[in-house]
C-alpha cells in the first residue's frame, strides 16, 4: 500500500477509539482496528487527534444525512473513502452510494464491506475520470464528498472549479459547501476556487457566509462530554 493510501488509518483510528467510548457509534471502525492492529504501529495515537477525527466524521455525517433525508432518491459519491463506514452510519436510505479510492484501498475495503444493489465500491484514482462511466442515475441529484477545501491545486474540488473534470461539470444552481476556513497562507487559493465556482453559476456556502466550518477543535461542552 502506498504512503498516500496509508493515511486512511489516521481517521479510522480516531473513530475506532472514540467509538469504544460511545462518542461516535462506529462498530465497523472498531472491528477493523482490532483486526488490522499491526497497520497502526506508525499512526499518531494521540487522544487529541482521535477526538478531532471523530468530531469531523460526525459533522460530515450530519451534512450527508440531511441531504439524503430531504429526498431518498439521491446519489452519494464519496471520493477518497478510505475505510470509512459513512454508508453504514447514515447512508442506508440513499438510492445509490458509491465509495471510491485507490485499488489497493478498495481491495482492503472489500474484506469488510459488501456491495449490493444500492452500494458500489470503485477502484480508481480520482484523477482517472473513467470512473465516471460507472455512475448510474446521473439524472438524480448527487452529493459529492471530496477534498479541496484549502484550494489545493490537484484536489478534486479545484479541478472541478477549473473545468478539468471533463465529464463532471459544476452547473448553474449547483450547491457547493466548503466546510473549512482558509488556513493562514491559503486564502488566495481558497478564494480563487470560490470565485471560479461562482463564475460557473454555482451557489457557494463557506465560512464567511454561514456556520459551516468543521472545526478540529472541541468546544467546552464537547470536551466535558469526552472526559466525563
Amino acid at each position: 500500500m502506498t504512503n498516500e493510501s496509508k493515511t486512511l488509518y489516521i481517521p479510522l483510528y480516531g473513530k475506532a477509539i472514540m467509538s469504544k467510548e460511545d462518542f461516535i457509534i462506529d462498530e465497523m471502525a472498531e472491528r477493523i482496528y482490532e483486526i488490522e492492529k499491526e497497520a497502526f504501529e506508525n499512526v499518531d495515537t494521540s487522544r487529541k487527534l482521535a477526538i478531532y477525527m471523530a468530531m469531523r466524521a460526525m459533522q460530515y455525517d450530519e451534512l450527508a444525512n440531511k441531504f439524503i433525508q430531504h429526498d431518498p432518491y439521491r446519489i452519494v459519491i464519496h471520493l477518497g473513502c478510505g475505510l470509512d463506514s459513512r454508508k453504514r452510519r447514515v447512508g442506508k436510505s440513499a438510492m445509490m452510494w458509491y465509495d471510491l479510492d485507490f485499488p489497493d484501498v478498495i481491495k482492503l475495503r472489500k474484506k469488510y464491506y459488501t456491495e449490493n444493489m444500492n452500494y458500489t465500491m470503485i477502484s480508481s484514482s480520482v484523477t482517472d475520470l473513467s470512473w465516471l462511466e460507472k455512475i448510474e442515475h446521473r439524472d438524480k441529484e448527487v452529493l459529492i464528498m471530496t477534498t479541496g477545501s484549502q484550494g489545493e491545486p490537484m484536489s478534486a474540488l479545484t479541478r472541478m472549479a477549473s473545468g478539468e473534470f471533463k465529464n463532471l461539470k459544476i452547473r448553474e444552481n449547483d450547491l457547493v459547501i466548503i466546510s473549512a476556513s482558509p488556513i493562514p497562507g491559503n486564502e488566495k487559493n481558497v478564494y480563487s476556487v470560490i470565485n471560479a465556482l461562482y463564475k460557473l453559476g454555482a451557489d457557494v456556502i463557506y465560512d464567511d457566509l454561514a456556520d459551516v466550518h468543521t472545526s478540529g477543535h472541541a468546544c467546552q461542552e464537547e470536551l466535558k462530554l469526552v472526559h466525563s
